[in-house]
């Protein structure tokens, strides 16, 4: 099923405001394989499968803002590599954004369902845009 961060919307905005003040909205779209199809207006897409946690157990009841999955996808051996792959990507499609004025850039995030994997690493993301500022 579809989900976005932090709310029912097709993708959640998050406004990032660059060095030289032009405004571009970020909206980060979360989504299980299926419907990887579906989201083909994305500036970039991430397979976060990689964050595999066959140990979740009772985890699977919750969806990815919950703080143990959250907290599992930060200690993954991939994350660190899959963190500067995004940052490098996503500095990429805002430099593109601005040179050719559009206001908006789309990440798409999926996992096999859409539930846990790429809301905790949407959830993440989030984060650390916003304290990035």
């Amino acid at each position: 099923s579809k989900d976005c961060i932090p709310s029912s919307s097709p993708c959640a905005a998050l406004p990032i405001t660059l060095a030289d003040k032009k405004g571009i909205m970020l909206e980060i779209c979360t989504y299980g394989v299926a419907e990887k199809k579906l989201n083909s207006t994305m500036d970039f897409y991430s397979d976060v499968r990689m964050f595999s946690d066959p140990g979740a157990g009772k985890l699977k009841l919750h969806d990815g803002r919950h703080p143990e999955i959250l907290q599992r996808v930060v200690r993954h051996s991939c994350f660190k590599k899959w963190l500067h792959h995004m940052h490098n990507r996503l500095a990429h499609s805002l430099q593109g954004a601005l040179v050719s004025g559009r206001g908006v850039v789309q990440i798409g995030l999926w996992c096999k369902s859409g539930q846990h994997r790429s809301i905790a690493c949407a959830t993440i993301l989030q984060y650390l845009l916003k304290r990035e500022g």
